[in-house]
């Protein structure tokens, strides 16, 4: 999944993205709503205008236009559906995360830290490095049949993915998954 040549259209090079792409997602099924929580790697946004300081660091005081635009380009990337009809997907919170950050090690942790606040703007964050986590919501439709999870692929790039996906029932059960290359297109 190459996010940037959704932001911006135009052939990806290969120099541009490294060749094992990991993603991490939570999908969490709760009666009223299906929570998507995702974790995509900032060298994959490397398209958006991202605000800048210094020598290729995040403005990180400056990122809130940065984060919604980030939060539409993965949103149209990575769909909820039923069966393969999309389904009404609203961005909720979106934060820049450092490489360091391992708060994606559980769903409780990922949106706790999602939610939580922003990280201070003295913080250095390589442009290429560290993670863009977002928060997406849907209304659980009912009765839930085949969720997806739909993944928008730019054409060469499908051999790169790893996508490890785990879903959280509503009894607490949870079910990984993991995707890799055109098994995910």
């Amino acid at each position: 999944l190459l996010l940037a040549p959704l932001a911006h259209p135009g052939p990806a090079r290969a120099h541009d993205v490294p060749p094992d792409i990991a993603l991490s997602a939570f999908v969490r099924i709760q009666p009223e709503e299906v929570v998507l929580l995702v974790r995509v790697p900032l060298v994959l946004l490397g398209t958006l205008d991202l605000p800048l300081r210094g020598p290729g660091w995040l403005d990180l005081d400056r990122m809130g236009p940065a984060i919604e635009q980030a939060g539409a380009v993965v949103g149209r990337a990575l769909l909820l559906a039923d069966a393969e009809t999309p389904l009404p997907q609203r961005f909720r919170h979106g934060r820049i995360s450092l490489p360091s950050d391992r708060s994606f090690d559980t769903a409780t942790a990922a949106l706790a830290h999602i939610r939580g606040p922003p990280l201070p703007a003295t913080e250095t964050v390589i442009a290429t490095q560290g993670f863009f986590d977002a928060e997406y919501v849907v209304a659980a439709p009912a009765p839930i049949g085949a969720l997806t999870l739909l993944v928008a692929l730019p054409p060469g790039l499908a051999d790169r993915l790893r996508l490890g996906l785990r879903l959280e029932l509503p009894d607490g059960t949870v079910r990984p998954f993991e995707i890799r290359g055109a098994e995910a297109s």
